[in-house]
């Protein structure tokens, strides 16, 4: 069984001195290390987003001491961890390849973080670091209830009520890691618990900490605004489907009217986007129909959104594209919508790691 004592009694023990990088050490020295090795002492296997934060950390090392990306490196890199983790293989984390590039979490982490870092430094985003240290995000100091909090959250998803209590006593230390230049790609994999469905209750959650009474302002001043923006839409839109939406209004109920209004005012908000076709180089602008189905998405059925989601998905990972979130509902047309979710934030995630 592995321990954190194991590694720091014993690292000396397992590590061959000719070996340039020391998995294990690297492994004890680090507090994302320290809960790597807690969750496999307890459930004697990793999950893939632990599989991702452990390469990640071991290649934040790498770049952090300027090792290159050696193949025999990183293959031996790979050998240690399966040596430590009996549940996992080193072909998972490099595995190579004759004729083409090697593949494996440590190789595409490795050029993955390069680039981002190189990317930052020539924005000048990044602060200096101490000798020693990693080139990654300078996080704020941590204590050891705000640790263990973090800890909680980053394997446990239930109760409702305890994951409230452990996010807000974590809040200050968030907020400072939020304004330490971390992307959205880094802040999912500290917080994966916002990929999970109520993900987005816990940043309403935070909206209230920071602005208190105002998270419902929008509702509250949206009736007000319906009584402005109709007028003034049916004097400046000469969009067809639009002047047909607006026509419609009377006949309906107050939720409808809102989903036929938000379908309405793109054409007042025109789209100036471009994109390219899909059999060739040359770019096209976006239409105002384009625009109002890439806002709100309708099927018949679950069965048929969930298939429409699928082959968006692949289309656009297909396309290297980034897929933004959207809104998914269900009814055959926007006059019978019965049911409607903020989807697609899972999508993103997985597009973009």
């Amino acid at each position: 069984m592995l321990s954190l004592e194991f590694f720091l009694d014993d690292v000396k023990a397992i590590t061959d001195p000719e070996r340039s990088v020391c998995v294990p050490r690297i492994i004890a020295k680090s507090r994302k290390g320290k809960l790597i090795l807690k969750h496999f002492s307890e459930l004697k296997t990793l999950s893939s987003q632990l599989r991702k934060d452990l390469s990640s950390l071991i290649c934040e090392y790498l770049l952090g001491k300027e090792f290159k990306a050696r193949q025999n490196l990183l293959e031996d890199i790979a050998n240690q961890i399966a040596e430590l983790f009996e549940s996992e293989t080193a072909d998972t984390y490099f595995l190579r390849i004759k004729g083409k590039k090697p593949c494996g979490l440590l190789y595409s982490h490795y050029y993955n973080i390069k680039a981002r870092y190189s990317s930052a430094k020539s924005r000048k985003l990044l602060p200096k670091t101490k000798e020693n240290e990693c080139p990654n995000l300078q996080l704020p100091p941590i204590q050891d209830e705000v640790e263990l909090a973090l800890n909680w959250l980053k394997f446990n998803i239930e109760p409702f009520e305890s994951v409230i209590t452990h996010w807000n006593s974590t809040f200050q230390w968030r907020c400072d890691f939020l304004k330490s230049d971390a992307n959205l790609l880094e802040v999912f994999e500290e917080f994966p618990i916002l990929s999970q469905s109520f993900g987005y209750n816990l940043i309403e959650n935070d909206f209230e900490l920071i602005h208190p009474a105002t998270a419902n302002l929008f509702s509250k001043k949206w009736d007000d605004f319906k009584v402005k923006i109709v007028p003034l839409l049916r004097g400046k839109v000469k969009e067809q489907q639009t002047i047909n939406l607006l026509k419609s209004l009377e006949n309906n109920s107050e939720d409808i009217q809102s989903t036929l209004l938000w379908l309405a005012i793109h054409a007042e908000l025109v789209p100036t986007t471009r994109t390219k076709k899909d059999c060739g180089s040359k770019s096209a602008k976006l239409t105002i129909e384009d625009s109002r189905s890439r806002f709100l998405v309708w099927k018949a059925t679950v069965g048929e959104l969930q298939t429409h989601l699928k082959a968006l998905t692949e289309n656009y990972y297909t396309g290297k594209q980034k897929l933004q979130p959207f809104i998914c509902a269900v009814g055959s047309t926007p006059y019978d919508l019965d049911r409607s979710r903020v989807r697609a934030s899972q999508a993103l995630m997985d597009i973009s790691i």
